[in-house]
């Protein structure tokens, strides 16, 4: 009996304990990574570092500079776009209080919508008119040409 269990832990051993192959694996990576890409991989981990360095002492302080400027301007815009919105909503409030006026105002326009119309539509005739003189204008002279060529050409 202890003969079998020695053969099957001698079995077991071969066949499925992958540590000492994992071990030889890890080493050469280890070994590998160390001898080839050290360099490699400091050469760039100083140039980040460079670049850090760069974006920390000269970028970093231009945009900081960059937005205390603008930024201010941008909120006295702001201040002065809530105050000019805060005295259209109190105007606004004042006409609607004023309910009478309200239906003036939309008859007037109403009235300027149907003027609006009227415009764009005597426009557009007066477009259409102008068009089609044009293109009447324009066979006359190719006619008118087309008429001296022939006299020319004999």
């Amino acid at each position: 009996m202890e003969n079998t269990l020695k053969d099957t832990g001698e079995i077991h051993a071969r066949l499925l304990d992958h540590r000492p192959v994992i071990q030889g694996e890890i080493r050469y990576f280890i070994k590998e990574f160390e001898s080839r890409r050290s360099n490699r991989e400091m050469k760039r981990l100083k140039k980040i570092q460079e670049h850090t360095n760069d974006i920390n002492d000269r970028v970093l302080p231009q945009c900081e500079d960059f937005m205390e400027t603008h930024l201010n301007c941008m909120q006295e815009t702001m201040l002065g776009t809530i105050k000019m919105c805060e005295r259209i909503a109190t105007a606004e409030e004042r006409s609607m209080q004023l309910g009478g006026q309200q239906e003036s105002l939309k008859e007037n326009r109403m009235r300027r919508d149907k003027e609006w119309k009227a415009f764009t539509e005597k426009l557009s005739e007066e477009q259409a008119a102008i068009d089609t003189k044009h293109q009447i204008r324009v066979n006359e002279l190719e006619d008118q040409y087309s008429k001296m060529k022939i006299l020319i050409s004999k």
